[in-house]
């Protein structure tokens, strides 16, 4: 992959996220423990995973609304 197509992977992605911050969040808690501690491990933008404190599943954490995520693939 040369330079050019590198910064045109890069541009596409930040534009994915530059959408997804307008998109309304919902802090949840661990969808498998239901733990409400989470250790942030990866943020993009407003988009942020993190690891839940007591079984270690990953997760989106806060997550669009189920009506944000509708509205966005309309």
């Amino acid at each position: 992959m040369n330079h050019e197509t590198l910064n045109q992977v890069q541009g596409d992605k930040l534009g994915l996220f530059v959408r997804a911050s307008d998109l309304e969040l919902e802090e949840v808690v661990c969808p498998l423990c239901k733990s409400s501690k989470g250790i942030p491990i990866h943020r993009e933008g407003s988009l942020q995973m993190v690891k839940c404190h007591c079984c270690q599943f990953i997760y989106l954490n806060p997550r669009p609304t189920n009506e944000a995520l509708h509205e966005f693939y309309q």
